[in-house]
């Protein structure tokens, strides 16, 4: 369980309390353990962990190579509305085994807090909602090297067990082909959000140079109070006093997710090779580099490859070096002159 670190002697804001150095401890948020895994929460994180061999491919629409980068906004939301559509078939074998939940499936809502629920398919059934996800999808070989999305939502309208969820993906061919979702990254949501606001007043800066005064680097809490209630995903956010740059709520800035994504780039593959590879390769192209440069870094590539010694004979080597420079004729034939 994760404890409210909200000091009820926070300065008040007309109608929200303002969250400041002053009323919020300094000390950092503790990271609740994992559910159970006979609990349904804990059923529900092993059914969202076999989501990626369970998945369902939504198939990418013809894009020029300049747009590969845009695919987030392309294809996110139906890759979100999949993984809950693979959840509820993963039922019998993960979250409801015995079938005591017959009477519930996990609904995606619009424009309210979370975005997912395992909802009662009677309304005159009590609970209602036993369990809600935020659930965020993340095009790994976009520009920007990390998740884009912002999580406001404020702590106290996180329930206990509600999780916060990110699914990266890509395309099975890399520019073309199916999606393909890779295993998620799962935390609490309650602690995401309280993690989030402390990051925001105590800790933001410290690595580096912060664009936000620290004295200014108040967080303004929402009215909402409650679980689940039918209202705007706004009504839940919380908000920072000073932020010009747009970035609070931005939960991969906040380094709670490092340890995750660096995972994510050195481990994941496609086609037989690392996302970080595929990652530098695409940003080539968003550069302009000439062709004889984009295949020196290619070489350049190869050669890491090799001295780490994760593709060991030559002639496959060689194989692979044919097909990424295929697949760079292949983007520079689809770029617009």
């Amino acid at each position: 369980m994760v404890t409210d670190k909200n000091d009820p002697q926070a300065e008040s804001d007309g109608e929200r309390v303002l969250l400041s150095a002053k009323s919020l401890s300094s000390q950092q948020p503790q990271e609740p353990p994992d559910p159970p895994p006979d609990s349904l929460p804990g059923r529900v994180r092993s059914a969202l962990f076999a989501v990626p061999e369970n998945f369902q491919g939504v198939i990418a629409p013809a894009l020029q190579a300049p747009d590969i980068h845009t695919l987030g906004g392309v294809l996110g939301s139906t890759i979100e509305q999949e993984v809950v559509e693979t959840l509820n078939r993963l039922r019998n074998t993960t979250w409801d085994p015995d079938g005591k939940l017959a009477g519930y499936r996990f609904v995606r809502q619009a424009q309210v807090f979370p975005d997912v629920v395992l909802k009662a398919t009677d309304p005159d059934m009590s609970p209602g909602i036993l369990l809600g996800i935020e659930l965020k999808g993340w095009y790994v070989l976009a520009k920007e090297r990390m998740p884009n999305f912002r999580f406001k939502a404020t702590p106290k309208s996180c329930a206990e067990e509600d999780m916060l969820v990110v699914f990266p993906w890509a395309l099975s061919r890399v520019i073309s082909g199916e999606a393909q979702v890779f295993p998620p990254w799962i935390v609490n949501a309650r602690y995401a959000a309280s993690y989030r606001n402390w990051h925001w007043i105590h800790s933001m800066g410290t690595e580096g140079q912060s664009l936000v005064p620290s004295g200014d680097r108040g967080v303004l809490l929402s009215r909402v109070t409650e679980h689940y209630p039918e209202s705007g995903t706004e009504e839940h956010n919380d908000e920072a006093q000073n932020d010009k740059g747009g970035n609070f709520g931005r939960t991969a800035r906040t380094g709670l997710m490092r340890p995750y994504i660096a995972r994510v780039f050195d481990e994941e593959e496609l086609a037989g090779i690392q996302l970080r590879y595929w990652q530098r390769f695409l940003e080539l192209f968003g550069k302009e580099h000439p062709a004889e440069k984009i295949v020196r870094s290619i070489d350049r590539m190869s050669s890491e490859l090799r001295d780490q010694r994760l593709i060991a004979p030559k002639r496959q080597l060689e194989d692979l070096r044919g097909r990424i420079i295929d697949l760079a004729q292949a983007i520079e034939l689809m770029s617009p002159e």
